[in-house]
């Protein structure tokens, strides 16, 4: 049951607005990463030293990844060929200076770059870094209930998915084909789930949030039976029941490792589901909130409301409108 719930979020990932840059980089040098949105370094060649706010540098070897799931938020991420790098320059800068070149020049159309930086001849560091945004920043509480940085070890990946882009060659001629942006999207969105699945099953379980309660041989319980049975009329007594506990203990547990009540995530989750078919299918709206368990279309607008700021016609045209301007660059920011 709690393979099945993690399989149900992790299925709800979409990723929009991808980019990929390659970066060669040539001893000494020292960046400060300065992204609002997420992004994904992999160490395609050689090696790293990360420095997340006052903690000591750690090393990042080849085929070694990390994830900043929100972007920057809260600390200051600086890579940087050694532990002792300093003079660091922000990625902010380097985009001023036009350090950031077109891979292909004559596609300027295709989110594909490349950043040479330091005194060639000096050791080479290749990395790999995937830049996007959320399709639906609010997935549940998922975006919020993970790490502002995940880790990926290439020592502790024993699942069967390697890292998508290490073998990945943008010198060919592939490259400039048309659909290869497409496919960059598609690896980008594998990789995130390699990433989340591995941090649930390896590290999630005492750090609260959705994939810690996901490692929780009781709470994961009522949460595979929210998630892949989410129209029916679950109250705290059958939920509680489904996951082998009283009441009570139940409702304090699942307060205590996820941040909300079981309810309060039973509605999330629907709105959530919500959103995924208004954006997704041509359902109606009243079909919608009678799959999803709502006893009437008034009450899935009004819990809909609650949870987004909008109605869910509101909602659906503005995914329409996001979907057909090609000038409107903005996601969903309903978190």
């Amino acid at each position: 049951m709690a393979s099945e719930g993690l399989s149900a979020v992790l299925s709800s990932i979409r990723v929009s607005e991808s980019g990929l840059v390659t970066m060669d980089l040539f001893d000494p040098w020292s960046i400060d990463i300065d992204y609002a949105k997420p992004i994904t370094v992999t160490v395609a060649k050689g090696r790293l030293w990360l420095k997340t706010g006052d903690k000591a540098p750690e090393v990042f070897e080849t085929g070694d990844s990390f994830v900043l799931p929100r972007g920057i938020s809260r600390h200051r991420y600086i890579v940087s060929s050694s532990p002792s790098a300093s003079h660091s320059i922000s990625t902010r800068r380097l985009e001023e200076m036009g350090r950031f070149e077109p891979l292909l020049p004559d596609r300027p159309d295709v989110s594909l770059r490349r950043l040479v930086w330091g005194q060639q001849g000096g050791e080479q560091t290749r990395l790999m870094s995937f830049t996007f945004d959320w399709s639906d920043r609010k997935l549940g509480p998922l975006i919020e209930g993970i790490p502002e940085i995940i880790r990926l070890k290439r020592a502790e990946n024993d699942g069967f998915l390697r890292d998508p882009f290490l073998g990945l060659d943008l010198e060919t001629d592939d490259a400039g084909r048309p659909g290869f942006q497409a496919l960059i999207a598609q690896l980008a969105q594998l990789f995130l789930v390699q990433a989340f699945r591995s941090y649930a099953l390896r590290h999630a379980a005492g750090h609260g949030g959705l994939l810690a309660a996901l490692a929780d041989a009781h709470l994961s319980r009522a949460l595979s039976a929210i998630h892949t049975r989410p129209g029916e009329p679950w109250s705290l007594e059958k939920l509680a029941t489904c996951a082998g506990l009283s009441r009570s203990l139940f409702a304090r547990r699942f307060r205590e490792v996820t941040g909300v009540t079981p309810m309060g995530y039973l509605r999330s989750w629907r709105v959530h589901m919500a959103r995924r078919a208004l954006r997704d299918g041509d359902a109606t709206v009243s079909s919608i909130a009678f799959d999803l368990g709502y006893h009437s279309e008034a009450a899935f607008r009004t819990s809909f409301r609650q949870e987004t700021g909008l109605s869910p016609r509101e909602y659906a045209k503005s995914v329409a409108a996001t979907v057909f301007d090609p000038s409107h660059r903005e996601t969903d920011q309903s978190f």
